[in-house]
């Protein structure tokens, strides 16, 4: 779905006797987008080649104790592309995200079964967070030391941000008709791993952080024997905890926006316009049995929505003289549209068309008036933001 979004916001500052500048406090908005700009089943046994047509992700862990497997082997990898709705490039610090939702909906539930067909455990709702040290094989080294039982039932289904590597810094939301692209923009089709052998040297990964706010890849955290921290678990807002998952519900994250390193990922997420998230579980496949989840090649299904509100930073409009002209400064970045204007009388406006807008810092946009004169004159900025 194509969405428009054009927003226009009038600041003016008088000349004449002295300068006054006008200020407009920072507005609240939201943003919705019905499916990702890329989506992809990160499964690291596929290389990641044709991993962006598939028609469903299956979510699960693979693990053995000879680490023939990655932990987190199965996931689902989202991005969107926030430029067509939300002002970019305004400085990441400028943003504030009061709330963050991603919903994807269940298409195929899969219990575990025995060698002779027969249902053992169905998938069931679980929406705490489990300890890498509940995963622990009882073959595993340190075992009777370092495990924990999981005092609930079922696996949660947990959420992470989208970390890249190998010189992978973007997202690219062209399929290149189901070409993968190279660094440094990354698209469905893009390499998930570097290699399909141990050590699965991978180019994207689930994201997350430590305690003291360091970036940290997860997809092996129970072999690296460290703690998660998902920046969401699933709501299933129709379940209670222990139910069982069925076909058609949605699994709801609501990002910890309060969490500092979250809020800072986010702000930087919406300053460049490039949002990417990652769904994960650690569903071993013969004990707990596993989920599918919509994606866009889903027939009638989209991949998962995307919900966000946000400040945007106050549009402040500045004026100063510099060598005598009158310079006006205000927030907004390369890829938005503005019209200076000048009046007399307040009444009547005029278009300048020159020259043109400089951008002397990341976020900052300056105009200045070589044709001033000693008249007084009102200046005002129109904010013309479109896809």
């Amino acid at each position: 779905m194509t969405l428009t979004m054009i927003r226009r916001k009038i600041l003016e500052a008088v000349l004449g006797g002295g300068l006054v500048a006008s200020t407009l406090t920072g507005w609240a908005d939201s943003a919705s987008f019905e499916a990702p700009g890329l989506d992809q089943w990160g499964y690291h046994r596929l290389g990641g080649v044709s991993a962006g047509s598939y028609e469903s992700a299956a979510l699960f862990t693979k693990r053995e104790v000879s680490g023939s497997e990655e932990d987190r082997a199965a996931s689902y990898h989202v991005a969107y592309d926030l430029s067509a709705q939300i002002p970019t490039g305004l400085g990441a610090t400028n943003y504030q995200i009061q709330s963050a939702r991603l919903m994807v909906e269940v298409i195929e539930v899969s219990p575990a079964k025995d060698s002779g067909g027969n249902i053992i455990q169905e998938v069931v709702y679980d929406p705490t967070y489990d300890s890498w040290r509940t995963h622990l094989r009882s073959t595993a080294t340190n075992y009777a030391t370092d495990h924990v039982a999981d005092l609930d039932a079922g696996r949660p289904i947990c959420l992470f941000g989208f970390g890249l590597s190998n010189g992978f810094t973007g997202f690219s939301f062209d399929d290149n008709e189901g070409v993968g692209t190279t660094a440094p923009l990354y698209n469905e089709f893009s390499n998930l791993m570097v290699a399909t052998t141990p050590p699965f040297p991978r180019n994207a990964f689930p994201l997350s952080f430590d305690t003291n706010g360091q970036p940290i890849a997860v997809n092996n955290n129970v072999y690296d024997r460290m703690e998660a921290n998902p920046w969401a678990v699933a709501i299933i807002t129709n379940k209670s905890p222990g139910d069982v998952i069925a076909v058609g519900d949605h699994l709801v994250f609501d990002l910890d926006v309060n969490n500092p390193a979250i809020q800072a990922y986010l702000q930087q997420a919406l300053h460049v316009g490039q949002l990417g998230l990652i769904v994960s579980s650690l569903h071993h496949t013969p004990v707990d049995g596993f989920l599918r989840l919509a994606t866009n090649e889903t027939f009638d299904k989209q991949g998962g929505r995307l919900d966000l509100t946000y400040t945007a930073p106050p549009f402040r409009l500045s004026l100063r003289l510099v060598n005598q002209l009158p310079v006006l400064r205000f927030p907004g970045s390369t890829n938005q549209t503005f019209h200076i204007q000048h009046s007399g009388n307040l009444i009547n406006w005029e278009t300048n068309t020159s020259p043109a807008l400089t951008y002397p810092a990341d976020g900052v946009v300056e105009w200045t008036d070589a044709n001033s004169t000693a008249a007084p004159k009102y200046y005002r900025v129109i904010q013309i933001t479109t896809p």
